[in-house]
């Protein structure tokens, strides 16, 4: 995420994949300020400003902190509702499956296909664990061959889809 902000009519700030961490330490040393009492007599105006101005940029960048994460929050609930009604939409088309199967790595429906032109399976698979999905090859070798249901059966995979021949 790349954000352009201006704080003021002298400076510009990028924050390129604001890290909350690393913003928050930053602005420490400013929230000091307001704690620490030290002799204004000593500071000239520029400095003044500065810090006056350093305070602002912090109450900014709080209220867009704010405002970027309620944003992101609307975002992925709207997000969650487009997956629900595409979930709804096809499987409303498909119909029931003829083989399912859920765990706590993968949902995984399987579904015929069939009409005057075309007979076929479909595969709807929705994982929640990225290590229950596995790309294999014959013997583990390039070139080798072997049936894909004997790679299948050699991995104990659940599932198992012919990639063809690419080389």
């Amino acid at each position: 995420m790349l954000l352009l902000y201006q704080f003021d009519n002298n400076t510009s700030y990028f924050f390129s994949e604001i890290d909350d961490f690393v913003i928050k330490n930053s602005f420490e040393s400013i929230d000091s300020i307001n704690k620490e009492p030290f002799d204004t007599k000593e500071i000239d105006s520029n400095s003044q400003i500065i810090i006056s101005n350093l305070k602002n940029d912090l109450s900014i960048y709080n209220q867009l902190n704010k405002d970027i994460t309620s944003i992101t929050k609307s975002v992925n609930t709207k997000s969650t509702y487009c997956k629900i009604t595409y979930d709804f939409l096809i499987e409303k088309k498909l119909g029931d499956p003829i083989y399912n199967v859920t765990n706590d790595d993968y949902k995984l429906n399987i579904y015929k296909i069939e009409n005057d032109k075309f007979k076929g399976f479909m595969a709807k698979i929705k994982l929640y664990n990225s290590n229950a999905f596995k790309v294999k090859i014959a013997n583990d070798t390039l070139g080798e061959k072997l049936p894909t249901s004997i790679i299948a059966e050699n991995n104990n995979a659940i599932l198992a889809i012919n990639g063809g021949v690419f080389f």
